[in-house]
């Protein structure tokens, strides 16, 4: 049996259980599954027009894929074995900024200084391939693809429960046609929330949220990229000293080092100061909820604010848990 054969089994067991669900006052209407089921993944690029793909190959020089992911503020970029026409991961932005802080150092980054004039003085670096880096990282994010013409349904899936950040459509050929993500997901589950069902009125306390992972507001931008990747989250909490979110810190964020990577001190700022410097596209406050908030209300959030976690807090404005983009998908597709 192949994945989307068991994605389609496991659609026909939800249908299947729609008269015997747990809580039927807050389950997801078979609409909604139906239109996941019936709908090809290409459909959802329909809505972005402008879905531009960078590839990258294991001989390109990592300081030209450095650039041009800057340059399309995109987070990873899909990594292509030529000889055999086959994609073998994605290279993660935070991958090359981790390498080039343990080549340069702390202290020479920390000044405030042209990254590219660095570059220029280090002979060593400026030769160093994809191929190159992906060995000293260890190997590369796995390259997750669905076939076009499988369904939603099965992209869900897979961004849901295989914890990965986004998935590659391909055709018979295995040629690369595009990417999806989990907010381009959301986006459509949005514009149809109208078939959503009862499942829109389940409340935070109900939902299966996450453990939330907390950092100082004083701490080093830097070191809050680290976690992120040892803890395998999406993001952080920023707090103060009282325990009260103030703010938060996620890997997309790594744009603030400017469109063309120049200012790379800015990642040994505090957390505080570096979150002063974003780009005024993102939204000056944290996003929160409350355990009484709605599915409705995660769901309005995530996709007004694209964002892609909002924060539980309590009556003290402390973070008691986050909702992440990959939770609203499982909870929607839950069997």
């Amino acid at each position: 049996k192949n994945m989307d054969q068991i994605s389609v089994q496991r659609y026909l067991k939800k249908k299947a259980d729609q008269d015997v669900v747990v809580d039927p006052l807050h389950s997801t209407s078979h609409h909604i599954l139906d239109l996941l089921h019936n709908t090809p993944v290409q459909r959802l690029l329909e809505g972005f027009p402008d879905n531009r793909l960078y590839i990258a190959k294991r001989e390109d020089k990592v300081t030209d894929v450095f650039k041009g992911l800057i340059h399309f503020k995109f987070n990873a970029v899909p990594i292509l074995r030529k000889r055999e026409n086959k994609y073998i991961g994605f290279l993660e932005m935070f991958d090359i900024v981790q390498y080039i802080v343990k080549h340069f150092g702390v202290e020479k980054l920390s000044e405030m200084t042209d990254f590219w004039k660095l570059v220029d003085e280090e002979y060593i670096f400026h030769k160093l391939s994809v191929n190159d880096l992906m060995i000293h990282t260890k190997g590369s994010s796995p390259f997750v693809s669905v076939k076009q013409g499988y369904s939603l349904a099965f992209a869900c899936e897979l961004l849901g429960r295989e914890s990965c950040r986004r998935v590659a459509i391909i055709n018979e050929d295995k040629r690369l046609l595009s990417l999806i993500t989990e907010t381009q997901l959301l986006q459509f589950i949005v514009k149809h929330q109208s078939q959503l069902g009862n499942i829109l009125t389940k409340k935070v306390e109900d939902l299966k949220t996450r453990n939330v992972t907390t950092i100082l507001h004083t701490e080093l931008a830097m070191r809050g990229f680290q976690e992120m990747v040892e803890k395998k989250v999406q993001g952080l909490a920023v707090v103060d000293e009282a325990g009260k979110l103030v703010g938060c810190l996620s890997l997309a964020d790594l744009k603030v080092i400017s469109h063309d990577g120049r200012l790379f001190f800015r990642l040994f700022t505090p957390i505080k100061t570096f979150l002063e410097l974003l780009e005024v596209d993102r939204p000056r406050s944290v996003v929160t909820c409350t355990t009484d908030h709605t599915m409705k209300d995660i769901l309005d959030g995530l996709s007004q604010n694209r964002i892609h976690q909002i924060y539980v807090v309590d009556s003290d404005m402390s973070p008691i848990g986050v909702v992440t983009t990959s939770d609203v998908i499982l909870e929607i597709i839950s069997v």
